[in-house]
């Protein structure tokens, strides 16, 4: 294979390393290089990688990089580089760097994804810890924030950190289609893409392999996919194309620098939606010879000018001699010199970036309006997420040749070409406003002030999103999504450990269960572990609830969602919002301070006609709307035997008691204060006999 020489093969390197090494092997950079990794509990350093590891550095904690060499590892040993590997995720926090006395480097990956503010926190981090030089590896489009900032050595080297298993090319190749991905967990996108093939007759193989096994699952396959998680490069890209194999991948937005890797129909191809991908798969099944004519072309490339060694010579020649020819370290991002121009907005912008970015991995699509009284570059920062469309409104002559001049007239569209008009059919997932909003329906608000920073935003809970493993009766664990506050903290604790839906063996079977107001879906959770096949109906009408109702539903199977609330009636209403979704309801409380609109449906006629006809367990916990959905479901016609509720008054748990009494009766409760508890009803001709409790 042609591999190029390094020019940094002589220097002594001192490289401080954060991916798991099992996911991202340490980069080799020269022949004397001495190379530190995080620690992760269950990893034995010394044992995966092809590069030796001579230490360790703690996990997500700063640390003085200097002393830990000198001092506690005892090399005294000059440096020509110090390369630092750090991301979003901040699991590596070096200080004291500069003391070395040579050029550092910082090589910044994963700011797609993260806890709480992997860009904002990241910035925070680079400005106490100044490094020479930033590179960006796999996230192109971030590098603006960076140079916002006011760092200028920032560039762009793509997949610098690719350590290559290659194989040999082969004409001859199996009619079948490779995914080959870790963990879905962090990727719904990704997982929905893989639910889809699954879903489909397509000759497929779906698993996770060491590099050398995969390499040559990519030589032998016809088509190798791959799916981003927020619109960054990964590594699998060039893994399938160095080893031969045909790349078909997502759509990334231009910022992202991808076409200056490979162009798709000619090295590689893409899709934009599940369906396409689905066609395109179909389609190169047919014409094998299309998929391995490019398959070529992207091998041979991938060696003449696409290979990680080009890149690491490109940053030799960047940091010791000045030379930015690299292809990749001049294209810019378009956006970097408007972005510095308002460095004054950064705090604003990255936090609404920060929150847009994480409802974009968890929903397929997002779509976007920003109003005519907020900056223009609210929705510029916006353009690089691939499944956002981007409105704005109030198009003059300035915004128009402004988003002419930066090359982004097929991303920002202007809200007098869309179909706003039928406010009650079209629904938005965010507007960002200042003042009045226009009368159109939206998902989520993010209100500006009039300095522009953020007055609200019913976005900030995503900042929180965690994951809880939860085990099933049957030995399965479900990895679900929380927001880390205390109010879903303390709800996790209550069902998940304080049994307020107590699990009754004697009930006889359970098939089908209907959860009313199931928030994002905690109490599911609890009913799928303790109910391995039941089907789960789940109802909320909170949008932000819902984001992560529909992800966790995903997770548990056969768990439908449905994104209203039942009642009485078939209503719209005014729906205030909680500071936790835990509390919002169609009731104005001290808890609420921003309201939106939801649709009700009526309980009885909507369940049947939805094919909800039988109901073992229903859970009802809707802030006080429970005595009406009571009256109109008579869960008694369902056959329902258990029922979990939640009361919000004395009066109504009086009322509740009256309702369930003639074929219920009060199994178990618990009373918080006079107007709040949890009750369980037990129908009456299930109760144990022992107990002389049956009708």
């Amino acid at each position: 294979m042609r591999e190029p020489n390094l020019l940094t093969k002589n220097l002594r390197v001192l490289l401080s390393w954060e991916p798991d090494p099992y996911q991202v092997p340490p980069i080799q950079l020269s022949e004397r290089q001495l190379t530190l990794c995080t620690h992760y509990d269950s990893v034995s350093l010394r044992l995966v990688s092809q590069v030796q590891i001579h230490g360790e550095t703690p996990a997500a904690e700063p640390y003085d990089l200097y002393q830990l060499v000198r001092e506690e590892m005892g090399c005294q040993d000059d440096f020509d580089l110090v390369v630092v590997n750090i991301s979003g995720i901040k699991l590596n926090l070096p200080y004291n760097i500069s003391k070395f006395g040579c050029p550092t480097v910082a090589i910044v990956a994963d700011t797609h994804h993260g806890f709480h503010s992997p860009i904002g926190e990241l910035l925070e981090y680079l400005s106490l810890e100044p490094y020479d030089y930033l590179v960006f590896p796999y996230c192109r489009h971030h590098m603006h924030w960076c140079y916002a900032c006011g760092f200028d050595n920032v560039g762009w080297l793509p997949l610098l950190t690719m350590t290559t298993y290659t194989h040999e090319f082969l004409e001859n190749r199996d009619s079948k289609v490779v995914f080959i991905c870790g963990d879905t967990s962090f990727h719904p996108y990704r997982h929905r893409v893989i639910d889809a093939l699954r879903n489909s007759s397509l000759p497929l193989q779906i698993g996770t392999f060491d590099r050398t096994k995969s390499a040559e699952i990519y030589a032998r396959a016809l088509i190798s996919l791959n799916c981003s998680l927020n619109g960054d490069i990964s590594l699998r890209n060039l893994e399938i194309v160095s080893s031969g194999g045909f790349l078909l991948t997502d759509q990334l937005s231009p910022q992202s620098g991808f076409n200056y890797l490979l162009t798709p129909g000619q090295e590689c191809d893409v899709y934009t939606s599940r369906k396409e991908l689905l066609e395109k798969i179909s389609h190169y099944l047919e014409y094998p010879e299309e998929a391995i004519n490019m398959a070529r072309k992207a091998y041979d490339k991938f060696f003449d000018q696409l290979h990680p060694g080009h890149r690491i010579n490109e940053l030799y020649r960047w940091v010791f001699e000045g030379d930015e020819s690299s292809h990749f370290l001049k294209n810019y991002d378009s956006r970097m010199a408007i972005s510095r121009q308002h460095a004054d907005l950064l705090e604003s912008r990255i936090t609404i970036y920060e929150q847009v970015q994480e409802l974009h991995k968890l929903q397929e699509s997002v779509s976007i309006i920003v109003g005519d009284s907020c900056p223009l570059i609210f929705a510029i920062d916006l353009i690089d997420l691939p499944r956002a469309t981007i409105y704005v409104q109030g198009r003059d002559e300035a915004k128009q040749r402004l988003v002419d001049e930066l090359g982004l007239g097929s991303q920002i569209r202007w809200v007098e070409d869309a179909d706003v008009s039928k406010g009650e059919k079209s629904v938005w997932d965010i507007y960002i406003y200042k003042n009045q909003p226009m009368s159109v329906n939206f998902k989520f608000a993010i209100c500006l002030d009039d300095n522009n920073r953020i007055a609200h935003s019913s976005l900030s809970g995503l900042n929180k999103v965690r994951l809880l493993k939860v085990q099933s009766k049957d030995g399965r664990n479900y990895l679900i999504t929380y927001v880390d506050d205390s109010s879903c903290l303390y709800i996790i604790d209550k069902i998940m450990h304080q049994s307020c839906y107590p699990i009754l063996d004697f009930i006889g079977p359970v098939s089908a269960i209907v959860d009313i107001g199931a928030n994002i879906g905690i109490a599911a959770t609890h009913f799928r572990a303790n109910y391995p096949q039941a089907k789960i109906y789940c109802f909320e009408p909170d949008p932000f609830a819902f984001v992560l109702l529909q992800e966790n539903a995903r997770k548990l199977k056969d768990c439908y969602v449905f994104p209203l609330g039942l009642y009485s009636r078939d209503v719209t209403m005014q729906f205030y919002l909680g500071e936790s979704s835990v509390h919002s309801s169609i009731y104005s409380s001290s808890l609420s301070s921003h309201s939106t609109t939801i649709d009700l449906k009526q309980a009885n006629k909507f369940l049947r006609e939805n094919g909800i006809t039988s109901i073992d367990i229903l859970k009802v916990d809707v802030e006080g709307c429970e005595v009406d959905i009571l009256r109109n479901m008579e869960p008694q016609n369902f056959g329902t035997k258990v029922i979990y509720l939640e009361f919000h008054s004395e009066s109504d748990r009086r009322i509740i008691d009256q309702i369930l009494t003639p074929y219920y009766i009060l199994w178990q409760g618990s009373i918080m204060t006079a107007h709040r508890g949890n009750l369980c009803y037990v129908r009456r001709d299930l109760c144990p006999a022992a107990l002389g409790m049956c009708s």
